[in-house]
C-alpha cells in the first residue's frame, strides 16, 4: 500500500505541541498512474513500431521500383544483344553454302545445320571449281559468339587457302589453314594475348 502524509507544525497549539500528520491512502491513485505510464510506454512502442513498419514499407517499395527498373533495363539489353544475335545468324547463314548448290554436286545429299545457340561454332563449308569440288564441315572452338567469331575466320581462311594460294590436297589444306588461323589469332606472337 501507499500513503501520502501532509505535515502542519503545530507547536503553538497547547494540545498538540508538534507536528499533525494527515495520512491518506494513494494505492488506487499509484496504481492509476502506473497504469497510465504502461499505456503511454505501449502507445509510444506502438508508435515507434508503426513508425519502423512505415520505413520498412518505404523501403521495400523503393527496392520494389528499383528492381523493376534494373530488370526493365535487363529485358532491354538482352533484347538488344538478342535482335545483335539474330542478325549475326544471318549474316553466319549467308557465309555457308546454298545447299541446293550442294545438291546439284551431291544429289542425295541433306545439311543438318542447327546452332546450339542463335549463332554456331559449327560450320560447312563447300567450294566447287572446275577440276574439284571442296566440301568441310567443321567445328570450332566454342559455342555462341566466340565460336561464330571462329567460323566466319575458318571459313574465310578456308576460301584464301583454296582459292588465293592455289592449294588442293585436303592435308595440305588442312596444314594451311592451321597456320594461317595461327597467324589470324597471333598464336605465333610473343606477348600476344590469344
Amino acid at each position: 500500500r501507499y500513503f501520502e502524509a501532509v505535515g502542519q507544525p503545530l507547536f503553538s497549539d497547547p494540545l498538540i505541541r508538534g507536528y499533525l500528520l494527515t495520512l491518506r491512502d494513494v494505492t488506487d491513485r499509484q496504481r492509476e498512474e502506473a497504469q497510465r505510464r504502461e499505456k503511454e510506454a505501449a502507445a509510444l512502442r506502438l508508435a515507434v513500431e508503426r513508425e519502423r513498419a512505415e520505413y520498412e514499407k518505404n523501403l521495400i517499395e523503393q527496392s520494389r521500383r528499383q528492381l523493376e527498373e534494373a530488370y526493365k533495363i535487363i529485358e532491354k539489353k538482352n533484347q538488344e544483344i538478342e535482335e545483335s544475335l539474330r542478325y549475326a545468324a544471318r549474316i553466319q547463314q549467308g557465309m555457308v553454302a546454298n545447299p541446293a548448290l550442294i545438291r546439284q554436286y551431291f544429289p542425295e545429299s541433306f545439311i543438318f545445320w542447327r546452332p546450339r545457340d542463335i549463332v554456331s561454332g559449327d560450320f560447312y563449308w563447300f567450294l566447287a571449281l572446275e577440276e574439284w569440288v571442296y566440301l568441310a564441315a567443321a567445328d570450332c572452338t566454342g559455342h555462341g559468339v566466340p565460336g561464330a567469331l571462329m567460323t566466319m575466320i575458318s571459313s574465310a581462311v578456308l576460301t584464301q587457302v583454296v582459292l588465293a594460294e592455289k592449294v588442293v590436297s585436303p592435308d595440305a589444306i588442312l596444314s594451311a589453314v592451321h597456320k594461317r588461323l595461327r597467324q589470324a589469332l597471333r598464336q605465333d606472337v610473343p606477348g600476344s594475348r590469344s
